[in-house]
């Protein structure tokens, strides 16, 4: 009670149990307390693949991200047998995380049927998938964030997004041109897309 619910315990009695937890050098248990809590402050990345540089840079970038603002980042990469759906369900029903974001390479109906089963928050990285109530992420919109918070992620990381998504996605540049327009980095995105176009 003294580590979680302050109000409620005697000043002396506090003092005690304080000067005990110092001395004895506790910690309390993380997911023990997470169980109390409902929380883990753990968020899942699940990716199709963890090689290369595309993958590394946002990887880095959501460690960082997930960092900022307290939590951990458990990473995953679905394996080509079932493209992660058994870790996505295991995960989610389990409440080991707290969110999750997942792109996924081929969506079939067991791989929508994990994605809908999830009940902590979800982000969908590159794809809208029927039926599943998410925020979508289009990979327009991911490489205008990465310009956005080049700050926190790194030139570097929205250079390599960018690329990426010029190489996979040549006839998308007018919704790059809008995702751009719309996180207001058209300015300073213009002349790399020219460059690269």
């Amino acid at each position: 009670r003294v580590l979680n619910r302050r109000d409620i315990v005697n000043e002396k009695t506090r003092r005690r149990v304080e000067k005990a937890i110092r001395d004895l050098g506790y910690r309390p248990n993380v997911f023990a307390r997470g169980l109390m809590l409902r929380r883990s402050n753990i968020l899942a990345l699940v990716l199709p693949d963890l090689h290369g540089e595309f993958y590394s840079e946002l990887i880095r970038g959501a460690n960082y991200c997930a960092h900022e603002m307290g939590y951990q980042l458990m990473i995953s990469s679905g394996l080509k047998q079932d493209e992660g759906r058994e870790l996505i369900s295991n995960v989610a029903a389990h409440g080991l995380v707290d969110g999750m974001a997942v792109m996924v390479s081929e969506i079939d109906s067991q791989a929508r049927q994990s994605l809908l089963d999830v009940t902590v928050p979800l982000v969908i990285l590159d794809r809208d998938i029927e039926g599943v109530a998410v925020r979508i992420t289009t990979p327009a919109k991911t490489v205008a964030d990465c310009f956005r918070y080049r700050r926190h992620v790194g030139l570097e990381v929205a250079l390599a997004a960018l690329r990426e998504y010029m190489r996979a996605h040549r006839s998308g540049i007018d919704d790059l041109l809008a995702a751009a327009r719309a996180d207001r980095v058209l300015t300073l995105m213009r002349p790399y897309i020219e460059a690269l176009a």
